[in-house]
């Protein structure tokens, strides 16, 4: 269920930036700084709350209309920063931070930077993060 709905918002994000592309001539490059470590550095605190807010209002739309089991839709929602209720947006703004201060992260796009993020809060093997990371890192 997991990687099922990072495939649906990571489709999702692929989408909206290819309408960005071809909207407006912009290139790939292009697409990357709006979408990895450069574009997070350059928001300021509140755009970043608003950017991991509007991204966990996507994952919950995206679950009212695709995911039809009521499992799978608690699957989903378990995984928002948000549902943790271990640190609030503020402390994980300062997470992501210092995830891309690793220069080896700063071409990780941003949601697959929130899932390691959120995975390491929430006690996932540190084995099996740097494992996803070094898959990430590959891409």
């Amino acid at each position: 269920m997991y990687y099922k709905l990072l495939t649906i918002i990571f489709c999702f994000f692929i989408l909206s930036a290819s309408f960005l592309c071809f909207s407006q001539d912009i290139d790939k490059e292009d697409v990357m700084k709006i979408s990895s470590g450069m574009f997070w550095d350059s928001l300021n605190v509140n755009e970043k709350k608003v950017y991991i807010k509007g991204l966990e209002d996507g994952t919950v739309n995206v679950c009212m209309y695709y995911v039809t089991s009521q499992e799978d839709k608690v699957d989903a929602y378990s995984m928002l920063p948000t549902m943790l209720d271990v640190i609030s947006y503020e402390g994980f703004i300062r997470q992501i931070d210092l995830f891309y201060k690793d220069p080896e992260n700063y071409d990780i796009p941003i949601i697959y930077a929130l899932v390691v993020v959120r995975n390491r809060l929430a006690g996932v093997k540190e084995e099996d993060i740097e494992n996803y990371l070094a898959y990430l890192r590959g891409m």
